[in-house]
């Protein structure tokens, strides 16, 4: 009779582990994916950010800038120019409100 409940409880444990094993190797296989997709996200933000770089890059050539700033006759700024932020105005200026707007009846025609 011992003997019965032995294999019983070995069989229920058995069973267990069985479904336990099947369940963490599908529960496994769903974060290796997720990973690829991370690490596909990865690359393809790196791609964007080399463009982006490149893009800058060309945007910010000293050479084109002069060039730029010729064509639209740009001047250097002066001193005056250039104030503190406790200069400027403490209160924000307050935007003025909106129009109603002209809303039609059904009705009317």
């Amino acid at each position: 009779m011992k003997q019965r409940y032995v294999n019983l409880i070995c069989f229920v444990l058995a069973l267990l582990s069985g479904i336990l094993t099947f369940s963490l190797k599908y529960h496994v296989l769903d974060k290796e994916k997720q990973l690829k997709k991370i690490y596909s996200d990865i690359t393809q933000n790196q791609k964007e950010m080399h463009g982006l770089k490149t893009d800058w890059a060309s945007l910010t050539n000293p050479e084109d800038l002069r060039i730029q700033a010729k064509q639209i006759r740009a001047k250097p700024i002066r001193a005056e120019q250039i104030i503190h932020i406790h200069q400027l105005a403490e209160k924000p200026v307050p935007i003025p409100p909106k129009k109603p707007e002209f809303k039609e009846d059904d009705n009317d025609f």
